[in-house]
């Protein structure tokens, strides 16, 4: 949520899971997914931009092994806010491991 009067631009991050940390945004086009990477995601004064699969979303590259591990965490890089940080807890869903 940008609660700010101004545009805030969201540039990237880091991540203790993976090598790398970029911003993804996906599409359809006559039923072909694509996905590419963005330089980053304008975030209007007043909006919220949901980070989800179908859309804007993160790429974790080159991932650490999470097999042993509780939590992982990141850092997201604002133009004007400065980092924010998050944690990621492991949790079951169905058969798989996620973290969120």
């Amino acid at each position: 949520m940008n609660n700010g009067n101004a545009f805030e631009r969201l540039l990237g991050g880091t991540s203790d899971a993976s090598n790398r940390f970029e911003l993804h945004e996906m599409s359809m086009k006559s039923s072909v997914v694509k996905m590419r990477p963005v330089a980053g995601i304008e975030i209007k004064p007043g909006h919220t931009v949901e980070l989800k699969a179908d859309g804007y979303h993160v790429m974790f590259v080159g991932l650490k092994s999470l097999r042993t591990r509780p939590a992982c965490h990141s850092d997201t890089k604002f133009r004007e806010g400065g980092q924010c940080g998050r944690g990621f807890h492991r949790r079951r869903h169905g058969r798989a491991d996620v973290f969120s």
